[in-house]
C-alpha cells in the first residue's frame, strides 16, 4: 500500500504512464487522481480522472482498492482524450509472510477512436507490464520501514 499510494513515484510503474498525480485528498483512503497514459503515434494520448477508495478486511488483511472514472471532475485538455468510462479493482491478498497476491481487473472505454488490433494489445499488454514494474519495484524495497500508515502490515500482525 505504501508504494501504491505514493502517487510522486506511480509513473515508475504504472504502465506508459505520463503524469500522475493526486489532486484531492478526502480522507486517508478515498482521493481523486489524474492519469495520462501515453498512446503510441498516430493515436493521442489518454488522460483520466478518477475516484480511488482503498479499504481493508480486518480478519484476513486483504486490501481493496476501487477505481472510478469521473470524467468531468476536471476540465478537459487539449492534449488527451479523456477516458469516459473505467471502473478498476485491485486486491492486495496477503498469503504468507513473504507471498502476496496481487489481483488487478478493470474494464473501461478509452474514448476516441482507436482500432480494434490497438485497444486489444493495450487490455493485454498494460496490466502485464504494470504488474512486472510494480513486482520489481517491491522487490527492492522489502523493510519493515515499508509501510502505509493506515492499513495493517500481515508479517507485523502475526509476529
Amino acid at each position: 500500500m505504501a508504494e501504491m499510494t505514493n502517487h510522486d513515484k506511480s509513473c515508475e510503474w504504472l504502465a506508459d504512464c505520463v503524469e500522475y498525480k493526486m489532486f484531492e485528498k478526502i480522507s486517508d483512503t478515498k482521493n481523486y487522481v489524474y492519469f495520462v497514459q501515453g498512446a503510441p503515434w498516430p493515436v493521442s494520448d489518454r488522460d483520466m480522472i478518477a475516484l480511488s477508495e482503498a479499504s481493508q478486511n480486518p480478519e484476513t488483511f486483504e486490501v481493496s482498492i476501487i477505481m472510478k472514472a469521473e470524467p468531468d471532475k476536471l476540465p478537459l485538455t487539449e492534449d488527451n482524450i479523456r477516458i469516459p468510462q473505467l471502473s478498476a479493482h485491485w486486491r492486495i491478498i496477503p498469503k504468507s509472510e513473504t507471498k502476496t497476491e496481487i489481483i488487478y481487473e478493470g474494464h473501461g472505454d478509452p474514448g476516441g477512436s482507436i482500432p480494434n488490433w490497438l485497444a486489444n494489445a493495450v487490455v493485454i499488454d498494460t496490466p502485464y507490464k504494470t504488474l512486472k514494474a510494480l513486482n520489481k519495484r517491491l522487490r527492492k524495497k522489502l523493510d519493515k520501514e515499508f509501510v502505509h500508515p493506515n492499513f495493517k502490515n500481515y508479517v507485523a500482525l502475526n509476529e
